[in-house]
């Protein structure tokens, strides 16, 4: 290698890429959606430094149980800096704009004060606007169609008391408009809401899909466990429940979508 093929990688691997999860203590959810995502950018960006991060302490601390350590934002821009990184690039694997995505902005702002020095940037989650919303609708409907008779499908995803919350409301509504049988429920807002807009549909069948990237504890215990699930409730108030327990992660249309919006906002990379 000749020394101005040097000096170019050495200019290369001043940027970095974090991706950043919510994270998962599951280790099947991980491996097949948050690996997958953070193996696509390290193939695609493989001449830059891609770490991963996850935003829940929760999280973080039952990894250290399983002796894998892995960072939160901050850390992980501290490690790049520390790498003598001057460009770092961070991309949320986050559904929308709420809480978690805010945390990150707040650690973006705080480190920039602290190294004017530094050049840092944020990706979008998967929903930024109404485009979104029906891109992402029509690759879901490649993967579940929408047309099975007498049913209906709903997309859970958490909830949250920010206001990016609104966003499933838009969501259900650019669904109906495109003529989808679809309804966005929430973990925060209960089945018992969903329930109450199945009563004024003529179907007797359900099907359940999440609206979360990663299919862990809220797929395997809120979806579709044992207890006091969504799908328990559905069948006690009399419908047929089909569960997808496939998380918006391991679709790879999905994963790449992601991946064109960040190509699209640092086309500099």
């Amino acid at each position: 290698m000749n020394g101005k093929k040097i000096e170019r990688r050495m200019k290369v691997l001043k940027k970095a890429i974090i991706i950043a999860s919510y994270g998962t203590t599951k280790a099947k959810a991980r491996e097949k959606s948050i690996e997958p995502f953070y193996q696509l950018f390290r193939e695609v960006y493989d001449s830059t430094n891609v770490i991963q991060a996850y935003t829940s302490r929760y999280v973080r601390e039952k990894m250290k149980e399983e002796n894998k350590c892995i960072l939160s934002p901050m850390e992980a821009i501290q490690a790049m800096i520390e790498e003598g990184c001057d460009s770092i690039y961070i991309q949320p694997t986050h559904i929308l704009p709420g809480h978690e995505y805010h945390r990150i902005l707040e650690a973006i702002e705080e480190v920039g004060k602290q190294n004017k020095k530094l050049s840092i940037y944020l990706g979008n989650p998967l929903l930024s606007d109404e485009n979104d919303m029906k891109d992402i609708l029509y690759i879901l409907k490649k993967q579940y169609t929408f047309e099975q008779k007498n049913t209906t499908y709903i997309l859970l995803g958490h909830g949250t008391d920010h206001d990016a919350h609104d966003q499933y409301a838009k969501m259900e509504e650019i669904a109906m408009n495109l003529g989808y049988p679809l309804i966005m429920g929430t973990i925060e807002d209960g089945v018992e809401e969903v329930i109450k807009k199945l009563g004024g549909l003529q179907v007797d069948k359900v099907e359940l899909i999440p609206f979360l990237f990663v299919a862990g504890d809220h797929v395997i215990n809120d979806m579709m466990g044992h207890g006091q699930s969504w799908k328990n409730a559905l069948e006690a108030a009399k419908y047929s429940v089909t569960c997808h327990p496939i998380g918006l992660g391991e679709l790879e249309e999905i994963r790449h979508y992601y991946l064109e919006q960040f190509k699209s906002k640092f086309s500099n990379m």
